[in-house]
């Protein structure tokens, strides 16, 4: 009863994506789903290879600084110095309301060469540079993902057919099932990178700490392995 009462709204979101990848995987059967699982690794695939190259570019451009802009006044930072002890620089960026493991990356890549990727004069050029870099970075996760998920749908849509061919009704659908389960999964994953998209916003702070509290959920986000292979991949 009491593992019962711990669960809150983030597992109870999370378990119902569970249980409707399965469903949707039975009803489909594992060909369609193996067809839609191909093309999304394929997509994300691509979108991890490209999206650092675009994302280059935008740093250069006037774009990074507006982005920057509103980083500081979301943050609150319009009023902070550049220049500050490296006590005092933990201690600024430990208050931050940002994810922990967010504000873990911001201590851990807090030196001279990442200053020189994003142009940054002080502790908080850097730290609006680097939440804004990731910002634009799951942004373009996402839009290459749909663009190459698009192309490539268009290319396999003809081949479903096989789908359609006399097969065991039972490992079909049971398939299905698995394969839509994992499919949910990365669907869930790449919700949680989304959150990354808005991660200055207070009710994302508020989410995060929603998703601390919870079971399924943080255990999900903490084992995010597309998350990681973005921010293993920042710059």
């Amino acid at each position: 009863m009491e593992a019962i009462t711990q669960i809150n709204a983030a597992d109870a979101v999370v378990a119902a994506l569970l249980i409707l990848g399965l469903i949707i995987g039975c009803n489909m059967g594992i060909v369609k789903m193996l067809i839609r699982a191909v093309y999304s690794a394929a997509s994300f695939g691509a979108s991890l290879i490209f999206y650092p190259v675009v994302s280059g570019f935008i740093r250069k451009s006037p774009l990074f600084d507006t982005i920057k802009g509103s980083v500081i006044n979301t943050l609150g930072l319009e009023n902070a110095v550049q220049t500050y002890t490296k006590q005092q620089e933990v201690s600024l960026i430990g208050s931050l309301s940002l994810p922990d493991p967010l504000k873990e990356k911001l201590l851990e890549n807090n030196n001279s060469v990442i200053y020189d990727l994003i142009g940054a004069d002080g502790i908080v050029d850097y730290v609006a540079g680097f939440v804004a870099n990731i910002i634009i970075n799951v942004v373009l996760v996402w839009v290459l993902f749909f663009v190459f998920m698009t192309i490539l749908r268009i290319f396999l849509k003809s081949i479903e057919f096989i789908a359609e061919l006399p097969v065991l009704n039972g490992v079909n659908r049971l398939g299905g099932a698995i394969t839509g389960l994992v499919l949910a999964v990365i669907f869930i994953w790449l919700g949680f990178t989304l959150i990354y998209a808005f991660i200055t916003k207070p009710w994302v702070y508020e989410l995060y700490s929603l998703i601390s509290s919870s079971k399924l959920a943080h255990f999900m986000y903490e084992h995010n392995l597309l998350l990681d292979l973005i921010m293993q991949k920042i710059f």
